[in-house]
């Protein structure tokens, strides 16, 4: 969802492996000991953010989801991957906040990205838009950059493998082109 004013070199591929195992372990361990926490927060079972999104804040997509038991996960198109967590603030709305670490060998910053927002589900056209707010903070506090947008996010639909060779709306950016003949 935002844009960094420097860039972040790739991890390696073990680095990355290593990464996606952790954050792995780390959601089903939530998942664990949120079941016991879940009695105590206000229940997102059947919630209709429950699912995965598109997020589409208007640079490039990002892929979210969000649990029945708070958990928050993004992917952004460049590679990074976000944890986080989220609460409904109502029957069709929710805040979430993902924080994504990052770390700059060229300049030497290192922090998290810390994004927030606030969602609002559209029942007739099954989508959701709200805002967010994006902070790259060091991790001596150290604040780098703030950004504020909209957003909209469309659900992954659930698609059988007869859809096969078919992109999925949401993830088409700009003119679709005419899918060749097979």
């Amino acid at each position: 969802m935002s844009t960094l004013p420097f860039t972040i070199h790739r991890l390696d591929r073990s680095r990355i492996v290593l990464t996606v195992m952790f954050a792995l372990l780390l959601v089903a361990s939530m998942g664990v000991a949120g079941s016991s926490l879940a009695q105590d927060a206000a229940s997102t079972d059947g919630h209709p953010l429950v699912g995965s999104w598109v997020i589409d804040a208007g640079d490039s997509p990002a892929l979210a989801s969000f649990t029945s038991d708070g958990i928050a996960i993004d992917v952004e198109s460049t590679g990074e991957v976000g944890i986080g967590t989220w609460s409904a603030t109502s029957e069709t709305a929710g805040n979430l906040t993902f924080v994504i670490f990052f770390a700059d060998d060229e300049s030497g910053i290192s922090g998290s990205i810390i994004i927030r927002a606030a969602l609002e589900y559209d029942e007739a056209t099954d989508t959701a838009s709200g805002t967010y707010s994006v902070t790259g903070v060091g991790y001596d506090g150290t604040v780098y950059f703030t950004e504020d947008g909209a957003v909209t996010a469309s659900r992954v639909p659930a698609e059988g493998p007869e859809m096969g060779g078919n992109p999925i709306p949401a993830l088409v950016v700009g003119t679709p082109v005419a899918t060749p003949a097979a």
